[in-house]
């Protein structure tokens, strides 16, 4: 399995580098483009540019991302009709349009109607608050347009050893969930979403029927960890903080008195920040993954079933040992395998 991990491997990592370079470029190069051609900068001028960057992004990311879906179903990792994918993938984008449609329009009405100082105070406080609550609706509100949740059922062992561990940690847990990802394919993972009521854990269905209980358990304590670690609230807030600093950026752009000039402080502004922030995000991603690694661990009466688990998920998941530093850099949000293990003593 490790033969065929690192060949899905070769094969996707420049489609995933490809498909980051030309969003990054529409990102950059369209805004550009349009003040070159003299557009003049109203509400209604800004909303048709976010729609051309979003559908652009759909049209030129359908390209790679199709090509990765072929990859993933000839090594078996998804059995998803082309149906299902582009309703994945029309209403994803949907999604982002039409909440940047939202975004940019309230911060452009509230830099034409408020004096400068109090506009910025205004917006940067909305762009983190606006985080912040999408953090606890994309649970409740999102997450079912895409994949049906049900709760474990009372009886089942599963949920007695889930009530347990969260007894044992001192977590309160009101929504256990297993996602109906077989559905889509193979893949098997578990993740923590929300903050406070729309706090819930998810496990992938593949996940329940095809590892013994003794490794769900490991995932499930890893979970428990970035609960208890508060991860899912101190990402929420990293993400506020650079939707501000991307706030205060747009603010001069739309302000400004020279759209052209400040345009192209702006771009670079934005691009900066994309460029260090993401590096960044990631570093901190897999720096709580470790660390939710070492905590459950300790909740762990035999190591031998920590290391058995990821070398099973690695192998229903094809992930390689290890991964190129650039990849590693700009895309992973996990530990390697290779690290992972060397933390079993």
């Amino acid at each position: 399995m490790e033969v065929a991990a690192e060949e899905f491997a070769n094969l996707t990592r420049p489609l995933i580098l490809v498909r980051w370079l030309i969003a990054s470029l529409i990102v950059i190069l369209v805004p550009h483009f349009w003040l070159l051609l003299g557009i003049k900068i109203g509400l209604e001028s800004l909303l048709v540019l976010i729609c051309t960057i979003g559908i652009l992004n759909f049209l030129a990311g359908s390209l790679t991302s199709s090509r990765i879906e072929i990859i993933r179903q000839r090594f078996g990792l998804s059995h998803r009709n082309w149906k299902l994918w582009w309703s994945d993938r029309v209403k994803a984008h949907l999604i982002s349009i039409l909440t940047n449609l939202i975004i940019f329009s309230t911060i452009y009405l509230l830099t034409s109607e408020l004096s400068a100082p109090l506009s910025m105070i205004t917006i940067c406080s909305l762009a983190f608050l606006g985080t912040l609550t999408l953090s606890f609706v994309i649970p409740v509100v999102i997450t079912p347009l895409f994949t049906k949740l049900r709760d474990i059922p009372v009886e089942s062992e599963l949920r007695a050893k889930v009530l347990m561990m969260a007894e044992q940690l001192g977590i309160k847990v009101k929504k256990i969930q297993i996602s109906d990802a077989s559905r889509r394919g193979s893949a098997v993972n578990a993740y923590v979403a929300g903050i406070g009521k729309t706090r819930r854990v998810v496990l992938f269905d593949t996940l329940v029927s095809s590892l013994p209980l003794a490794e769900v358990e490991v995932v499930l304590a890893h979970e428990f960890a970035h609960v208890k670690s508060r991860d899912v609230f101190k990402s929420t807030l990293m993400f506020s903080i650079a939707a501000a600093l991307s706030v205060v950026a747009m603010f001069q752009f739309l302000s400004s008195s020279s759209p052209y000039r400040f345009s192209v402080q702006a771009i670079s502004l934005f691009a900066g920040l994309e460029v260090i922030f993401q590096p960044l995000a990631l570093a901190i991603s897999r720096r709580a993954e470790i660390n939710a690694d070492r905590r459950s661990m300790d909740l762990i009466p035999d190591l031998e079933v920590f290391t058995t688990m990821h070398r099973s998920l690695a192998e229903k998941n094809l992930i390689p040992l290890s991964v190129p530093k650039w990849f590693y850099f700009l895309f992973s949000t996990h530990p390697t395998l290779e690290q992972r293990l060397r933390l079993v003593p």
